[in-house]
């Protein structure tokens, strides 16, 4: 992660420390520009992956991450795990684990 502030890093992470503390078995990384260092990023692309039936909570932290005020913008894909390990996305866009983060228990 070596384009965003550690603040914004933080912020992202506060999100899903509130709304996932009880949800332990989401994982959720940055990808995209945001992360291959690019100047200016159009966006900061954050991929959610979370347990069978559990698309509703889901759904509800992806909405509380697009309506940040966050420069840049935030975008969201959510997948189940078990889409992850069919399709393998992380690894495809070289993503990185943003939370849970050891600092944030």
């Amino acid at each position: 992660m070596t384009a965003m502030h550690s603040s914004s890093i933080r912020d992202l992470r506060t999100v899903a420390d509130r709304l996932l503390k009880e949800s332990p078995d989401f994982k959720i990384y940055l990808f995209g520009s945001t992360i291959r260092g690019v100047s200016n990023p159009q966006d900061t692309d954050i991929a959610i992956i979370y347990p069978e039936g559990s698309l509703k909570l889901a759904h509800r932290v992806a909405e509380r991450y697009r309506t940040l005020n966050f420069s840049p913008p935030v975008e969201v894909i959510a997948l189940s795990q078990s889409e992850q390990e069919e399709f393998d996305f992380l690894s495809s866009v070289g993503a990185s684990l943003l939370w849970p983060f050891p600092d944030s228990n």
